[in-house]
């Protein structure tokens, strides 16, 4: 095969694999900042529950109504709504993490099938050359 098409092929090869591997890369980054994001949301709303839970019991506290039943319906809509916002988060790092997962499944897929396209082409190209050269036998003798 020609020196100039081995070259075409190492460097088309070579460009499908930085391609790949720029992709991968992206999709690790995003995949970390994803779950930094919804770590720091989780926790931030960790701190407003904590912060709100002394001014929440103590405003039914000061109007006397600590263990009425307004305050135990008011606390588990309270905690609910907390735990909701937790379960919101939870469901969007999961879906963020196969979104990731899905992304890199492509990826690969698109990967393997464009090396397997090109090394095709590349047998092709060495199966015409040698019928070519194959073809000239008879008239070099």
């Amino acid at each position: 095969m020609d020196s100039n098409l081995a070259a075409s092929f190492d460097s088309q090869r070579r460009s499908l694999d930085a391609s790949y591997n720029a992709k991968r890369t992206s999709n690790s980054l995003g995949r970390q900042r994803a779950r930094q994001n919804i770590g720091r949301q989780r926790k931030d709303a960790r701190q407003q529950f904590k912060r709100q839970t002394p001014q929440f019991t103590q405003n039914y506290a000061s109007r006397g109504m600590g263990s009425s039943g307004v305050y135990q319906n008011a606390l588990r809509r309270f905690a609910g709504d907390y735990e909701k916002q937790v379960t919101g988060f939870d469901t969007a790092w999961a879906d963020s993490e196969s979104q990731f997962d899905m992304n890199l499944a492509s990826y690969e897929t698109e990967y393997n099938n464009a090396v397997a396209a090109l090394e095709l082409q590349k047998a092709q190209t060495i199966a015409a050359t040698a019928a070519g050269i194959n073809g000239l036998k008879p008239l070099i003798g």
